[in-house]
């Protein structure tokens, strides 16, 4: 059974995904940057490795879910710079900022900086 699990999962990860009903089948269609926490807690979340697979690389387990959360579509979130992490891009989208206007920012300004510029009324 151990063997049937992908290689990048310790013995622990091992144990762990059994433990939550996680089959080495369902455990290896998740895209490999993701560790056993973050197929747990994704699926917890009802995200299955489809879903989280189509969002770009940069997201982790846990900034998918947080965007998931948001309403924030694989497709719109790889709309945002490489700059934003899924934190920034949920916070962002959160207070209605589009990737459009984001992205006009330069970049030494992060999600906190243009979430108080456009409060502020202060536009790229």
């Amino acid at each position: 059974m151990i063997d049937l699990y992908d290689r990048r999962f310790d013995e622990w990860e091992i144990y762990y995904l059994k433990s939550e009903g996680i089959s080495p089948e369902k455990a290896s269609l998740y895209d490999e940057r993701f560790c056993a926490d973050e197929i747990v807690h994704l699926k917890e979340e009802g995200i299955y490795a489809e879903e989280a697979n189509s969002y770009d690389e940069r997201f982790d387990g846990w900034e998918i879910t947080y965007l998931k959360n948001a309403k924030v579509t694989p497709k719109e979130a790889n709309l945002y710079d490489k700059r934003f992490s899924g934190w920034d891009i949920g916070s962002l989208k959160i207070r209605n900022i589009s990737h459009e206007e984001a992205n006009q920012y330069d970049e030494r300004f992060d999600r906190w900086d243009i979430i108080y510029l456009k409060g502020a009324n202060i536009t790229p």
